[in-house]
């Protein structure tokens, strides 16, 4: 049978659409998974944005944040300055950095960092030092900065002090000075790895540029406070000047007595008379009593005095009964001085200076305590390596004694001088010393003695351990100038709580000779029978000199005030061969009298006395035509000398002088 030509197109049509629909579907299909892929991803691209914009904000945070501790960190830097400005660098830095540790250290030695400041843990730590070799620090200052956000222990495991602290993370740069030297290091420690950026470096050298910048500007005000201290002290010691010089002068003209007269009862007692030592010590005590007038004058002033050989122990001597009031008598002072010690380049006023400071330094380590001060004068030789000549101990050193009711044991006296040997004792000197022959001051006590942090800063000049209104922190460096200049050195031992011995070494220009002890009173007798003008406001001085003169067999004309000499001159100019003037007289000093004298008679010789040397320059002395100064109080060899000296250098010129006027009379 045969179906119909519509059927079959039915047929056709239906298996086309069958195929359609079956298309369709797969189609769909395929595109509904594109979609669920391409949606897929759209929410994971969002997602991704999301978590993007999340971290970028919180970046954002973050970098403000840093700014703005940066921003804090640079407000607190301009803000504070003074003591408390290192104590908020540390704590600014902590907070910064997030760090449990902040230091700012000063190298106080080649190989030591001393903290200036510090914090640990929220609280301030003191007195913090640390070996620099072997640490971070020290990689800081090599390379300009060193960072280890984690693992620095294992970097550095001989820093013991990083271990103790559990230290994890490590930041530190240099604190250099304006020449480019390094002279400290901040740093900053963490127990957790710490969070480094890069402005890290750049913001922690601006703080320690800062820090040095503050550390210079403190010494300039110090050094600036100390030279306003030492300037007041000028105007101090000007001041005691002119008191020590209104005294000298009054104590000059009371010594002139003294001198002369038992000069002239020594000259005319026999030895074997029993007033014979009693007039030698009256003499001697006058003598000393002159010396010790001229050394305050020349302490007082600031003079300088001519470097000469000359011994050292009776200006030890002097000093320590100068000071000896000034030292508690909880301090007993013991000397070992050997008079046959030879002769040092100096003047007086250098070594009272040194003994003055050592034994201040000396009584100020023990005024808290019973103690012992020794000063050993001696004579040393230095060999091919420096040599101690040990002084034997006192015969009294193995008795005790009570000093203010406390018992003490004289082995405290032994103890201190163990210091030389004791290997475990702190030691420091000024410069290695050349083989030869020195003369050795040694001063010892048993104070508290000085740690070897001390002992490297001694010789800093205004560095000082006292408290203040007990010292400048010159002394030492004063006694090493003056020693330096002698060429010679210092070397100091000590041991904290054992005390401490500065031995200072000047060497011997001339060998010690022996003076007879009489050579004070010996050729006075230089006798002469000129006639002599003699010419001073006090009227006790005229006495004397007027005595001594006509002891030594002169005629004198005293006269007491200046115009009534100079009209006495006037009235016979010819009459005197020499005169002798005050320089210090009112009205008319004796410059003035002098030049009047020489318009009357040029060539009259003419001695001008004083106190005050000083005053009396080479220039006025030549323009006038002065011949010669004596200083008072002089001695009666000394005036009777310079006399003769003086007249019989014009001798000849008088005599031509004379034959010139004799001349003129006929």
């Amino acid at each position: 049978m045969i179906m119909p030509e519509w059927v079959s197109w039915l047929i056709i049509a239906l298996i086309v659409l069958s195929l359609a629909l079956i298309g369709v579907t797969g189609f769909s299909l395929i595109l509904k998974n594109m979609v669920e892929k391409r949606t897929s991803a759209l929410i994971h691209t969002h997602e991704q944005l999301r978590l993007n914009s999340e971290a970028l904000l919180k970046s954002s945070e973050l970098i403000q944040q840093d700014e703005s501790d940066i921003q804090t960190l640079v407000e607190t830097m301009l803000r504070i300055t003074g003591e408390v400005f290192f104590d908020h660098i540390v704590v600014e830095l902590c907070r910064w950095l997030g760090c449990n540790c902040a230091i700012v250290g000063e190298i106080i030695t080649g190989d030591r960092v001393k903290a200036i400041a510090m914090v640990m843990n929220s609280e301030p730590i003191n007195d913090y030092s640390y070996k620099l070799s072997g640490t971070p620090c020290e990689e800081a200052i090599n390379k300009g900065y060193c960072a280890y956000p984690e693992g620095v222990c294992e970097a550095f495991p001989d820093d013991l002090d990083l271990i103790n602290m559990k230290a994890v993370g490590y930041v530190g740069v240099p604190i250099k000075n304006r020449k480019g030297e390094a002279i400290g290091i901040l740093c900053c420690i963490s127990c957790h790895k710490l969070n480094l950026t890069k402005r890290t470096n750049e913001v922690m050298n601006i703080i320690a540029a800062k820090i040095s910048g503050e550390i210079e500007r403190q010494y300039n005000e110090k050094e600036r406070d100390n030279l306003q201290n030492r300037l007041k002290q000028a105007y101090k010691m000007e001041s005691l000047g002119t008191l020590a010089g209104g005294i000298a002068h009054d104590f000059n003209n009371i010594l002139i007595p003294i001198l002369g007269y038992t000069e002239m009862l020594l000259d005319t007692t026999s030895k074997d008379n029993s007033l014979y030592d009693t007039f030698y010590e009256i003499h001697k005590a006058a003598i000393r009593a002159k010396d010790l007038v001229k050394q305050i004058l020349t302490f007082s002033r600031q003079t300088t005095t001519d470097i000469a050989p000359m011994k050292i122990q009776p200006i030890v001597k002097e000093v320590l009964k100068l000071i000896r009031a000034s030292i508690p008598s909880n301090i007993e002072i013991r000397q070992e001085i050997k008079e046959n010690c030879g002769l040092v380049n100096t003047e007086p006023t250098h070594i009272h200076q040194i003994v003055m400071n050592l034994v201040t330094n000396a009584f100020h380590a023990m005024e808290d305590r019973v103690g012992i001060l020794t000063i050993i004068v001696e004579e040393v030789e230095i060999v091919e390596e420096p040599k101690i000549n040990k002084t034997e101990l006192p015969p009294q050193i193995n008795e005790d004694i009570k000093i203010s009711g406390v018992e003490h044991k004289l082995t405290d006296y032994k103890d201190v001088f163990q210091l030389i040997d004791d290997k475990d004792a702190f030691q420091t000197e000024t410069t290695p010393l050349p083989e030869g022959v020195y003369v050795s001051l040694t001063v010892a006590d048993t104070g508290i003695g000085m740690t070897q942090e001390v002992m490297s800063k001694i010789f800093d000049p205004f560095f000082t351990t006292k408290e203040v209104g007990k010292g400048t922190g010159i002394g030492l460096s004063v006694v090493h100038g003056i020693v330096k200049s002698m060429n010679g050195a210092i070397k100091i031992y000590s041991k904290p709580n054992k005390g401490s011995i500065v031995r200072v070494y000047l060497p011997i220009v001339q060998s010690y000779l022996e003076e007879d002890e009489n050579t004070i009173i010996r050729d006075i007798t230089q006798n002469g029978n000129e006639c002599i003008l003699l010419v001073d406001d006090e009227e006790s001085v005229i006495e004397t000199e007027n005595s001594i003169l006509e002891y030594l067999g002169y005629n004198v004309v005293p006269i007491v005030g200046s115009i009534e000499a100079l009209e006495t001159f006037r009235a016979n100019p010819y009459q005197f061969d020499i005169v002798i003037t005050d320089l210090s007289m009112p009205k008319m000093s004796g410059e003035q009298l002098a030049r009047e004298f020489i318009k009357i008679r040029p060539d009259i010789p003419i001695i001008i006395s004083t106190g005050f040397a000083e005053k009396v320059s080479i220039k006025m002395v030549q323009s006038i035509g002065i011949k010669s100064v004596l200083t008072k109080p002089f001695t009666v060899r000394e005036i009777s000398s310079e006399l003769r000296k003086v007249l019989d250098n014009s001798e000849l010129h008088k005599d031509i002088d004379n034959s010139d006027v004799d001349e003129k009379d006929n």
